[in-house]
């Protein structure tokens, strides 16, 4: 990763033999509060990004591209400033709440929160669709990317047991737990079922107040 220009970096590791780069984003900022009102990539702020990639691009080197999850300063913007492309509802300011804690487990959260989701694929197909000026194509037309990354370091089902989900925000942690308790109904349809498929429950867990 990198938040800074260093062009010297591809040049270097070209000479150490290596023909490929995992191009981390460095902070995560591609998006200006007046870009994200848009829904749109903010040239400024993808720059150094750009130029890294065309440096690394003329060395040979093919690129690890991790850049299509890197949307949490989206996910932020998009809260602050109640943009138009994203719908709103009665919950939205529940979730916007949700969203500006700056709860860490933020990307586990785009699993089942239907916003988030739309906010990732409109970033994704906004990275996709961004013209590198020092390049002159399309990330999705490049062939430096070699492999691309959907998501990071993809740990949820070990860590939601181990770490649980005391820590969340309300709204995020009632909306998985409303999820669940659907698709259990869905697929035991009653409390006998659901006791013969699991065993034992505990007192209280029940699909009748589910």
């Amino acid at each position: 990763g990198h938040s800074k220009i260093n062009l010297s970096v591809p040049n270097r590791l070209r000479k150490m033999g290596f023909n490929a780069f995992r191009l981390w984003p460095g902070r995560d900022k591609f998006y200006s509060n007046e870009s994200a009102i848009e829904g749109k990539i903010d040239q400024a702020s993808i720059d150094v990004y750009d130029r890294f990639f065309a440096a690394c691009k003329k060395q040979g080197l093919f690129i690890m591209n991790p850049c299509l999850f890197v949307d949490s300063r989206l996910m932020e913007l998009a809260a602050e400033n109640n943009v138009d492309w994203l719908e709103k509802g009665d919950d939205w300011q529940e979730w916007k709440a949700a969203v500006l804690s700056k709860s860490k487990s933020h990307r586990f959260f785009v699993y089942f929160d239907e916003r988030l989701q739309k906010i990732r694929f409109k970033h994704a197909a906004n990275f996709l669709q961004h013209k590198n000026p020092y390049t002159g194509k399309k990330y999705a037309e490049d062939e430096a990317n070699v492999i691309w990354e959907n998501h990071n370091e993809n740990i949820f089902l070990r860590w939601l047991p181990q770490m649980g989900m005391d820590k969340w925000p309300a709204y995020f942690r009632e909306k998985l737990r409303k999820k669940w308790n659907q698709w259990l109904k869905k697929r035991y349809s009653n409390q006998a079922k659901l006791k013969k498929a699991w065993g034992n429950i505990q007192p209280g867990e029940t699909l009748l107040e589910s």
